[in-house]
């Protein structure tokens, strides 16, 4: 089974995850050669949890827990607190509208995109297609081989 890529706030509540058990064991002087080996893990591992590269499993936070003299708890609301809060998700459609933003078409055949929806553009919400002459709408290129 193929694994599924991880949300935005999936990836970054690993990454606070990672930040705040490094937090912990910085403030008691632990390095990460001593987590992973209360853990039971390679030292490589052990990196990649801290950098937010892998999920921490259940045993790993019990262990690394008991050595940090904390709760399991307490660690996972640091690493909450590491998070900043979600933006509440918007329809790209709906936000362009909402915002009044125009679309026109040049007499060249690029999309003009205004300025502040040139920025949702970067942000990745909004798709920006240079037509060639000639071209259909949503066609697709022949490579001639086959």
């Amino acid at each position: 089974m193929p694994k599924r890529e991880l949300t935005e706030e999936e990836v970054a509540l690993r990454i606070g995850l990672g930040a705040a058990i490094r937090v912990a064991s910085g403030k008691k002087k632990l390095k990460p050669g001593d987590l992973a080996a209360a853990a039971g893990v390679a030292l490589s591992q052990q990196y990649r949890i801290e950098n937010g590269e892998v999920t921490a499993d259940f045993l790993y936070l019990v262990k690394i827990t008991r050595l940090l003299g904390m709760s399991l708890d307490e660690l996972l609301h640091a690493a909450l607190d590491e998070v900043p809060p979600a933006l509440p998700a918007k329809d790209p459609v709906d936000a362009t509208a909402q915002a009044g933003f125009s679309l026109h078409q040049s007499g060249s055949g690029n999309v003009q995109i205004g300025q502040q929806a040139g920025a949702i553009h970067n942000a990745g919400a909004i798709g920006f297609f240079k037509q060639q002459k000639g071209d259909k709408p949503n066609a697709r290129k022949r490579s001639g081989k086959g």
